[in-house]
């Protein structure tokens, strides 16, 4: 069964966050609210509570949303109208939910893919794994991959993106299986889980050394680019060779007890001493110390068949250890700290625009009851998401119970991918590649379906060029069906399936309702992790909703006036009829035109012609009429040009 669920999030923000959201209703409850105390001293304070709980019932002023470039044009809505939240609940695991949150509130709207997952269940587990299985690869990708492909490849049944990145591999911390792949960020936020469930967040500071022949020498990276007088230990998941310049001296270490993990002595053996030479290949079982000045002097005193000792610890916030921690990823800024939004000053030195821009955002929270939440808000798109500030971003998973939360690379790279699809709308319109994901997994594979599973399109459903036609602005539902026995179709469960749109035309909810938005080609798809079934789609415009007209003006005592018809969508209209209303001196007088694929169209005007201070009009179906100003110099200009 499709479960809704209509709340009013901002209801239940404290008068500050509404004055930074929704600063109109802010003031009006900050007003009552002091007008309450005066004007009813002596009204126990249950009474007051009440009528403030009636005052925040108001409705609330959407969120506003930056417009995207070439986007089609967005009619206002009134400001009265409060914003509608609708969700979709599905049960995809044991202890699994996914749930699609739906806010209408054009001409911003928000739409949030949320998948919660309870660390108290067992039966599913959760991993932080690079693309392309290292974090650097000598091909153009650079060792970045799509979230969706990921998640195909290593069988996860869902995944988000993960950290930031730079030339290919994570900027901050990484671990994966209890391995170290990339250190820590300085000062920035991090999440962390055990093998026994507990998770850590905040920053965490990388504290190593390497000891060789007696010696040590602090170790300043893991897997990244070298900088100048420092040591850097790489690792088979960078890649096949450090990338180094010969500026240094490599050392290849091999025949390892163990791979590198914080808390635990790994020790080798130096196998090839590499003094002035780029780019060392790592051994597949060992791996590479790389100094540079300072470091590279500690490195010249060593020599082949030397012991080598690797002693790595990593602390978290008032020296908290995160040595036991299994999967790791990192990100920043820090969201939520201890049930309170952390967002004050910038400790983690982050541009301007990553804090108070308005973008698609990724983020993981844990809730007071023991659920994981990994969330994508889509974001950069006026018709379908405009996405969030991180203090709303905040606000919001506060609101959904959150006590702890990060926020994760966002923007272009935000995505969602559950049984094999991508159910969220990417703001680029294809997904970005990105470093690394953060994935879940089930311990029991999904049961196979029985019998043929089929997409059926939405009853009545007119094909146009090999494409299922639909008209934006008008709802229709999709279905995913099992043929019977007998040859007739039976809808599968709706736990059963996951839906996904593609093309960026409108908004497709998860019982398989699409809303055509923007006019164009498509395809809806579903899956259930083991079946994908798909149809190609396009969008058309809709009835006439707006037209919009200019004069051009001739020399002849005539113009012509250019009109557009657009749908409420701001989609062209072709092969709409439009009518040019005036009067002359003989009377009222009318032109028709049809437009044309731009949803344009040109009629003439005899302005010589035209009665003083003529009305002149331009209307199509049932857009209301659009009212042309002809100004009183262009008709008389005409006029004398014409004698």
């Amino acid at each position: 069964m499709i479960r809704h669920r209509v709340t009013y999030p901002e209801r239940r923000l404290a008068p500050k966050v509404l004055a930074a959201i929704h600063p109109s209703p802010a003031k009006r409850i900050r007003f009552a609210y002091r007008s309450l105390l005066r004007l009813t001293p002596t009204l126990a304070p249950r009474g007051r509570r009440l009528l403030l709980a009636a005052l925040l019932a108001a409705p609330a002023v959407p969120l506003p949303l930056a417009a995207a470039e070439n986007a089609p044009e967005t009619p206002a809505a009134p400001a009265s109208a409060p914003p509608i939240e609708r969700r979709v609940t599905r049960q995809v695991a044991p202890g699994i939910q996914h749930q699609q949150v739906v806010r209408e509130a054009p001409p911003h709207p928000l739409v949030v893919n949320v998948l919660r997952a309870d660390l108290r269940q067992p039966g599913w587990r959760l991993q932080v794994w690079p693309g392309k299985d290292v974090l650097i690869t000598p091909d153009v990708t650079k060792g970045r991959e799509a979230v969706g492909k990921l998640a195909l490849r290593r069988g996860a049944l869902a995944a988000i993106n993960g950290d930031y990145f730079g030339n290919g591999d994570p900027l901050g911390l990484q671990i994966t299986d209890g391995e170290l792949l990339s250190e820590p960020y300085p000062n920035r936020c991090a999440f962390g889980l055990t093998r026994d469930g507990r998770t850590l967040w905040g920053p965490v500071r990388l504290e190593a050394t390497v000891s060789v022949g007696g010696r040590s020498f602090p170790v300043k990276g893991i897997n990244r680019a070298r900088g100048a007088n420092e040591l850097i230990v790489y690792t088979p998941r960078y890649g096949s060779n450090t990338g180094a310049n010969a500026a240094g001296v490599e050392v290849a270490v091999e025949w390892p007890s163990g791979p590198v993990r914080a808390g635990v002595a790994v020790t080798g053996t130096v196998s090839e001493i590499r003094p002035g030479r780029a780019s060392t290949p790592i051994p597949p079982e060992g791996f590479v110390l790389s100094g540079h000045g300072a470091a590279a002097n500690f490195l010249r005193a060593v020599n082949t068949a030397d012991a080598v000792s690797l002693r790595i610890n990593l602390i978290g916030e008032g020296g908290q250890s995160w040595n036991e921690v299994w999967q790791a990823v990192g990100g920043g800024p820090r969201l939520i700290k201890n049930g309170e939004v952390c967002l004050g000053g910038n400790p983690e030195q982050f541009r301007p625009d990553v804090l108070n821009g308005r973008n698609p955002r990724s983020a993981i929270a844990l809730t007071r009851d023991g659920k994981l939440l990994l969330v994508a808000v889509d974001g950069r798109q006026p018709l379908l998401s405009g996405g969030v500030t991180l203090a709303e971003l905040a606000e919001w998973l506060r609101a959904e119970g959150a006590v702890e939360a990060m926020n994760l690379d966002g923007g272009g790279s935000t995505t969602f991918a559950l049984r094999n699809v991508v159910v969220n709308s990417p703001s680029q319109g294809t997904q970005r590649l990105v470093a690394n994901a953060v994935l879940i997994f089930t311990e029991e594979p999904s049961p196979a379906e029985e019998g043929e599973l089929a997409l059926l399109p939405p009853e009545g459903a007119v094909a146009a060029d090999g494409r299922i036609a639909i008209t934006a602005g008008s709802p229709v539902r999709f279905r995913a069906a099992r043929r019977q026995p007998d040859g007739t179709w039976q809808e599968l469960p709706e736990d059963a399936v996951t839906w996904a749109l593609e093309g960026q035309i409108g908004r497709l909810t998860q019982d398989g309702t699409l809303l055509g938005m923007r006019a164009g080609p498509g395809a809806v798809s579903f899956s259930t992790g083991q079946h994908l079934a798909r149809a190609e789609v396009i969008t058309v415009a809709g009835p006439p909703a707006r037209v919009t007209a200019a004069l051009e003006p001739a020399a002849n005592g005539s113009g012509t006036v250019r009109a557009r018809v657009v749908d409420a969508y701001g989609n062209a209209v072709p092969e709409a009829t439009l009518t040019l209303a005036y009067t002359t001196g003989e009377g009222p007088q009318t032109a028709e035109g049809t437009t044309d694929a731009r949803g344009e169209v040109r009629l003439p005007l005899p302005l010589a012609a035209l009665a003083a201070e003529t009305p002149v009009t331009v209307s199509a179906g049932t857009a209301p009429p659009f009212s042309l100003k002809i100004p009183g110099t262009a008709a008389a200009s005409t006029a004398a040009k014409n004698r």
